[in-house]
């Protein structure tokens, strides 16, 4: 077990920077809607150490720790992802952050998803627990990929873990932990972890907490020194999606029998529908890694000319596809709003498509939001909704999509016509209310509170609904307070409400 690092007020500060950072990249796919602007100010006007963890303590116990919502796998699937109250995603990283060293010198060089690394925000500031970026992380298991392809191994073995992250129960993380970190953190991760599933009722690790992919890799370890014991395969992972190749296939099997029993151990098991092996299929390991694989070299020239029209086109073409790739898809779009292409008959037409289907696009909601925010039309943002409202029947499975819609119609609301934006705001408050998944409930308010500010204000606050909010909604609806009409209701919401940082931020912001 390595050495404690001390918690002082810097080391607090940091990591809540990092974690902000972390939470606002572009491509989260629940970002928050007040972009952590609360937050953002606390942390510029934060108290002294012991009101500063009070703070966070109060936040972490008055709220529930996670809530669920649903995002489509490619088969259309439900996972079930969990949207963390940011007090208890801080309480994980603070925890962790006493045995940085230990967690960060845990990982093996197999780690690529998901890799912690404990490095300064800026010049200057305390070192804090973060996340390789994706596309750093992602760059470089395509590089290692791509160089297989080329030595094309003659056998391969593709397989992974069946429902991993559920599969990672709060006894295992903090038997994992217990001897990296010592008992009395790996407890803390393990009640933080206890209620994050109680809260949301969601079993297992959490999907979405930064910290999440960090205890993944850490359940993850021994079977990586497995792989490590066997220097005549090559073996490449990405989280628990993981390739083994080699000369022979006897290689190969051992290799993958002393991984399987290494994970056994922490009770997950292999996913026998999605383990594939190359003799079985009649094909070397370089043609087995390929599979699926696709160059987007043009993708980037054309980006670099911002080459619109074939940008568009290749968009085009790819989701009108029977079963569009979302990596591709992703990367589309956010070529396309990268190059700052200007808006055409084809841009228009494309966004049509996307509304005509949405299927097509249902797993690339993060990348599709920026583009549909960009080139879509007044009238295209009013079908949004449209579209939103119809897709909401389908419950938790579809939420990600509808909250995208949502936040892509409301973007830009002086675009929405003055007489349509308040009946498209009391048909998202009627949503909000209807709904069961409480982030498209929070989402779909403040989305109407983008069309009619002064109704939805009175609707939450002033009729006294917001009693009767989930307390994650709380949180968003606070934002909807007016500093000087509201003054005495958001010192009543600092003094012995929820959130007081989210009031006491409010009460100083015009």
């Amino acid at each position: 077990m390595a050495n404690t690092i001390e918690i002082d007020r810097e080391r607090v500060l940091a990591s809540i920077r990092a974690y902000r950072d972390f939470e606002t990249d572009r491509d989260r796919q629940m970002p928050d809607p007040l972009s952590y602007a609360d937050l953002n100010w606390w942390v510029h006007h934060a108290p002294k150490l012991h009101l500063l963890l009070a703070s966070l303590e109060r936040g972490y116990f008055l709220n529930p720790a996670g809530i669920e919502w649903g995002s489509r796998k490619h088969d259309r699937s439900l996972r079930r992802m969990v949207e963390h109250n940011a007090f208890a995603e801080l309480r994980v990283r603070l925890a962790l952050t006493q045995a940085a060293d230990a967690i960060v010198g845990q990982q093996s060089q197999l780690v690529l998803a998901g890799r912690v690394l404990w490095e300064p925000h800026a010049s200057g500031q305390p070192a804090a627990l973060t996340t390789l970026p994706h596309r750093t992380a992602h760059r470089a298991f395509r590089r290692h990929k791509r160089a297989l392809i080329r030595r094309d191994p003659p056998v391969g073995l593709k397989t992974d873990i069946r429902a991993f992250y559920p599969s990672v129960a709060p006894r295992v993380a903090e038997d994992v932990l217990r001897p990296i970190v010592g008992a009395s953190i790996a407890s803390d991760v393990r009640l933080a972890l206890e209620k994050y599933a109680i809260d949301s009722g969601v079993p297992g690790l959490p999907i979405g907490p930064e910290s999440s992919p960090w205890l993944a890799n850490l359940v993850l370890a021994d079977g990586d020194r497995a792989l490590e014991r066997h220097i005549d395969v090559t073996s490449l992972r990405w989280m628990d999606d993981l390739y083994q190749l080699d000369g022979s296939r006897g290689a190969v099997e051992i290799c993958h029998s002393d991984w399987e029993s290494a994970i056994g151990k922490r009770g997950q098991t292999v996913s026998v529908p999605k383990t594939k092996r190359s003799w079985e299929l009649g094909i070397s390991g370089g043609q087995l890694l390929a599979e699926g694989g696709e160059s987007h070299g043009d993708i980037h020239v054309w980006s670099r000319k911002r080459d619109g029209e074939r940008l568009a086109g290749r968009l085009f073409d790819e989701l009108r596809r029977e079963a569009p790739k979302a990596s591709l898809l992703n990367h589309l779009f956010g070529s396309s709003c990268d190059a700052r292409i200007s808006r055409s008959r084809l841009t228009s037409a494309i966004l049509d498509y996307m509304l005509d289907h949405p299927e097509q696009w249902e797993c690339s909601c993060p990348r599709a939001v920026a583009y549909m925010k960009r080139y879509a039309s007044a009238e295209q943002r009013v079908r949004m909704i449209t579209v939103a409202l119809s897709l909401a029947a389908d419950g938790f499975v579809a939420s990600e999509q509808v909250i995208a819609l949502c936040r892509a119609a409301t973007g830009a609301p002086s675009q929405v016509a003055d007489h349509q934006r308040g009946l498209l705001a009391r048909a998202l408050l009627d949503l909000a209310r209807a709904t069961s998944c409480v982030p498209l409930r929070i989402r779909a308010r403040y989305a109407a509170w983008r069309l009619d500010a002064h109704h939805i204000e009175r609707q939450t606050i002033v009729t006294g609904e917001f009693r009767d909010l989930h307390p994650s909604e709380q949180r968003v609806a606070i934002s909807f307070a007016h500093p000087r009409r509201h003054h005495w209701w958001l010192e009543k919401q600092r003094d012995s409400g929820r959130w007081p940082i989210t009031a006491e931020w409010r009460l100083n912001t015009r």
